[in-house]
């Protein structure tokens, strides 16, 4: 069976930042000025973003 592929463009759209979710927990996708691909945490308010207020 063939592996998936995706275009990192394509997926990430103009803000070039997707939110993955593992388990529940969220990661940042993004692609840097460097133009390479860098998963991370996002910070408390990077997460407030994403999710809204409380």
């Amino acid at each position: 069976m063939p592996i998936t592929e995706f275009d990192a463009r394509e997926l990430l759209g103009d803000e070039g930042l997707v939110i993955i979710i593992l388990d529940g927990e969220r990661y940042m996708l993004r692609i840097t000025s460097r133009e390479k691909l860098i998963l991370t945490k996002p910070t408390r308010e990077e997460e407030a973003k994403f999710v809204g207020p409380d």
